[in-house]
């Protein structure tokens, strides 16, 4: 027998967080956003 009970099923935000798509616009924004404020005080 499952150890799992039948009604459960995985839920579908954290699927839709895996996908890696998903990762490297995130990676990609946070990238973006964090670049403004270095360039203004001449950090890069």
């Amino acid at each position: 027998m499952s150890t799992t009970p039948a009604g459960t099923t995985p839920a579908p935000l954290l699927s839709f967080l895996k996908n890696p798509l998903v990762l490297v616009i995130a990676g990609c924004m946070i990238a973006i956003v964090t670049f403004g404020p270095r360039s203004a005080f001449g950090f890069s």
